[in-house]
């Protein structure tokens, strides 16, 4: 017999894996243009913005979907992502002095946003793909900041081997949940353990720079 948990929370696990793949293939690929100077990073810094405030949307569709016949989830949430999306939506950083203000803000607004989910078991279960997003923002302003700060970005080859190693984990995933679709064997468990591993290779792959 399924169990139905695991079966019903495997299209999300799907989706978060396919959404790690172009993370990595976002994260390397920003890399690279930076380190060429084919890229500014307060353009790249705009677009990251508009894509987290996408994201926060699509999260409050999924929790207004899921609550549509109960209201009476935690309202510190919805508090809390309004905060976010509401400093993600300030001016450009046309500045270095602009861009580390916006940048400690939003790091602070994540972080305060995070540990409400976590203290919140029902949200925990819908929040997977967003946090993911969360995590994502959170590294490429690291790469943003280096070349405001005028750091010269350079590809080592602990980066290389680091998204290297982060590709290899999430097309592992990938496999699993494949090779699993009928059984739905793959426990979240294990799958968080791995999309934590693999952001330890991109973590290890920024601050290698």
């Amino acid at each position: 017999m399924k169990n139905t948990e695991t079966s019903n929370q495997r299209p999300i696990l799907v989706k978060i894996a396919a959404q790690l793949l172009k993370d990595q293939q976002e994260l390397d690929s920003l890399a690279v243009q930076l380190s060429l100077g084919k890229a500014e990073a307060k353009d790249k810094f705009e677009e990251a913005k508009k894509q987290m405030k996408k994201s926060i949307q699509d999260f409050k569709n999924t929790i207004d979907a899921e609550y549509k016949q109960n209201k009476e989830w935690p309202q510190s949430i919805d508090v809390k992502l309004t905060d976010l999306e509401s400093l993600l939506s300030k001016g450009i950083a046309e500045s270095r002095e602009i861009f580390t203000e916006q940048k400690k803000s939003i790091i602070g607004a994540i972080e305060r946003l995070e540990n409400e989910i976590k203290t919140n078991p029902e949200v925990v279960k819908l929040a997977n793909y967003f946090t993911a997003s969360l995590e994502k923002i959170k590294l490429q302003m690291e790469l943003f900041e280096m070349e405001i700060e005028g750091k010269k970005i350079v590809l080592t080859e602990l980066f290389k081997d680091e998204m290297k190693n982060a590709r290899e984990v999430i097309v592992s995933v990938s496999k699993q949940l494949e090779e699993k679709k009928d059984e739905a064997k793959l426990k979240a468990e294990k799958f968080n353990d791995e999309i934590r591993l693999a952001y330890d290779h991109f973590k290890k792959a920024i601050k290698s720079l």
